[in-house]
């Protein structure tokens, strides 16, 4: 899975809900920090699907929507 898969993945309800592996990972109450740490972004040919606006429109709506509780972090991948 590459980043832009992982990354929705990771706030889908399925994984975060009462009861699954991830329940208290996504809090009303708790600021979200994604971390982007890589040498290089996703591969040609090898892409996530999906574009980096949808990509952030995922974790907003795991936010639900509100924008001052996420924060992303890029080291070392190239703007996209």
């Amino acid at each position: 899975m590459l980043l832009g898969q992982a990354l929705t993945a990771a706030v889908q309800s399925p994984i975060n809900g009462k009861g699954a592996c991830n329940d208290g990972f996504l809090r009303d109450d708790a600021l979200l920090m994604v971390t982007f740490i890589a040498t290089n972004g996703d591969i040609k040919g090898w892409d996530s699907e999906g574009t980096p606006a949808e990509w952030a429109q995922a974790v907003l709506d795991a936010k639900h929507g509100d924008d001052k509780s996420v924060v992303m972090l890029n080291i070392g991948i190239p703007p996209l």
